[in-house]
């Protein structure tokens, strides 16, 4: 697992506890979604049904009960089917983000070397028209600085490899190794995306967890019901799903 560090601008610390349970919550509700075949990559129309969908229960939990944990549930898989309509705008439309725009109009890449150059100036930084952005060095890498903390309340700095990497394939990597073992060559020939590791097909309502163990988990009036691990993902989709049933007849009868 890797962690996300994002800063938090100074109007927000108050919030800073709920905000890092609220994300976590989402993440939670988009990994145990992730083995299924979701409808981000090419369906925006399905995406804005799920969207709506969601919208549509928490309205449901909040006239029932705005008490009852539920409701905060219901406004995370909001976010998860927000976060799959960028995705799928940006996949389907070739948005650009902040981001994608910055390096497509001030830096002029040479992916061939590796190098980052200054293409147009820009105010705050200090880098004229052909001079060469080298970065800083952290953990053995270079990383370029695209954005500062006062230009929108929050900066943002990228290893120069995923520069080159998105310079040279329209797109960002999530985790690059350098061939050669040296992490300052960013030349294009020496960058290698790690790949994801493949994840089983698995039956409906099954999740691997990180032990290699299996559960069945399930909605059922709007709560996630987890009904225990199993050593293969069949049996937590047999067992699993009687216990499930056994569980939802007790929770109807209380």
């Amino acid at each position: 697992m890797s962690n996300l560090v994002l800063p938090i601008p100074e109007s927000l610390t108050i919030y800073r506890g709920h905000l890092k349970e609220f994300f976590a919550g989402m993440m939670l509700k988009l990994d145990v979604n992730s083995h299924k075949n979701t409808p981000e990559m090419d369906d925006v129309p399905e995406v804005i049904n799920k969207l709506l969908e969601e919208v549509q229960e928490f309205r449901d939990q909040l006239l029932k009960d705005p008490s009852d944990e539920n409701t905060l549930v219901e406004l995370m898989d909001a976010a998860n089917f927000s976060f799959l309509a960028y995705i799928a705008v940006k996949n389907k439309y070739g948005t650009k983000s902040r981001k994608d725009r910055i390096v497509d109009e001030f830096l002029l890449v040479d992916t061939k070397r590796g190098k980052v150059f200054c293409k147009k100036p820009r105010e705050g930084y200090r880098y004229k028209i052909g001079d060469e952005i080298k970065g800083s060095l952290k953990q053995g890498e270079r990383e370029i600085e695209l954005q500062k903390v006062k230009d929108v309340g929050y900066g943002v700095s990228v290893p120069r490899s995923h520069v080159v990497w998105y310079a040279e394939h329209g797109m960002w990597p999530t985790e690059l190794v350098h061939i050669d073992g040296v992490g300052t060559n960013d030349a294009i020939d020496n960058l290698w995306v790690k790949p994801a590791q493949n994840k089983d097909k698995l039956p409906r309502f099954v999740v691997r967890h990180k032990d290699g163990k299996y559960g069945y988990h399930r909605h059922h009036k709007g709560v996630i019901l987890s009904t225990g691990r199993y050593d293969t993902s069949a049996q937590a989709a047999t067992e699993g799903k009687l216990k499930w049933i056994a569980r939802v007849k007790e929770s109807d009868l209380t």
